[in-house]
């Protein structure tokens, strides 16, 4: 990243500072002892790391926590009479457990060094979904205070919203997955 012409540049967000940057390369020159993999094979290394990168943070376990948290909140306020938001925790819960069962079956796709499969897309648009159910379910928990900027309930909205963001938006990999999992045709 040192290397004469390439410049990052913050993004500014709504999610707060450091979330979002873009890369612009001018004129950059990149020694061939820095070149992973074969020359013109650049596509297979970055899908092959993106493979590990879309697994690789639990935001299904930091989601779990959050969750445990906002349970407890809920019960602190007597919202645990409220069958609405007991259904809604435990379909969060569900699906903190289904990313969680999901990002095994990939990591033991890696640890047996098989190819990557449409199962790491799988997981990561089941912990995409599993951090927005519960970044919105903290909002609701919360209720007025929320509202107010670094609160917890905030917080995990915020981080909650780069979730479709990072490592590739939702959209893109429903498309893989459709194309690779279900073998849809593009058009």
């Amino acid at each position: 990243m040192n290397t004469p012409g390439i410049e990052v540049r913050e993004i500014p967000s709504v999610v707060g500072e450091r979330y979002f940057h873009e890369v612009f390369f001018t004129d950059v020159t990149v020694p061939t002892s820095v070149l992973l993999g074969d020359e013109n094979n650049g596509w297979n290394v970055v899908n092959y790391a993106l493979q590990f990168e879309r697994i690789g943070a639990a935001r299904y376990a930091r989601a779990a926590v959050t969750l445990d948290k906002l349970a407890e909140i809920a019960a602190e306020r007597g919202l645990l009479d409220d069958p609405i938001i007991v259904d809604r925790l435990g379909e969060a819960r569900a699906l903190c457990e289904a990313a969680r069962v999901l990002v095994y079956k990939v990591i033991d796709i890696r640890a047996k060094d098989r190819a990557p499969t449409a199962d790491t897309q799988l997981a990561r648009v089941l912990s995409t979904s599993c951090d927005n159910a519960i970044g919105r379910l903290a909002l609701e928990i919360c209720g007025p205070q929320s509202r107010e900027y670094a609160s917890f309930a905030d917080t995990n909205f915020r981080l909650a919203m780069t979730a479709g963001v990072a490592v590739g938006a939702t959209e893109v990999q429903l498309n893989l997955i459709a194309a690779r999992f279900l073998d849809l045709p593009k058009e």
